[in-house]
């Protein structure tokens, strides 16, 4: 059975990449940015669209996977996921700050105190790419 295939057409963002796979009907209405396009039942989300293919991203090359990679970044970045994945309340964050500064933790001894142990843990679960 054919699928229709969400596609981010014209856009920095997500140029290409199939967003969603719904079954034949199951369309709506979407911004100028997307289209819809007919696929095959094997097409999955975060696939590439160049026009007239599409494309795993497990057969893509090192080079291809990282442009795919920074597309992602970007686009988590740009709808807040990328941005506030893992973090504390900033009230929380302050508190953690003020105490570390309190307790005298600077230069070297920063790098120990609440605030950067859990924000150093933060950045390394979601590192750029």
């Amino acid at each position: 059975m054919a699928k229709k295939a969400l596609v981010g057409i014209n856009t920095t963002i997500m140029d290409g990449q199939v967003l969603d796979v719904v079954s034949i009907g199951a369309t709506f209405e979407v911004h100028t940015d997307l289209t819809w396009v007919d696929c095959s039942d094997t097409v999955k989300a975060y696939w590439q669209y160049d026009g007239s293919s599409f494309t795993d991203p497990d057969e893509l090359t090192d080079e291809q996977k990282a442009d795919v990679a920074s597309v992602q970044y970007k686009s988590d970045r740009k709808t807040g996921i990328g941005t506030t994945a893992g973090y504390g309340q900033i009230t929380d964050q302050l508190d953690k700050l003020y105490h570390d500064i309190n307790a005298g933790k600077f230069g070297a001894d920063a790098k120990t105190g609440e605030w950067f142990v859990g924000i150093t843990s933060v950045k390394t679960a979601f590192p750029k790419p």
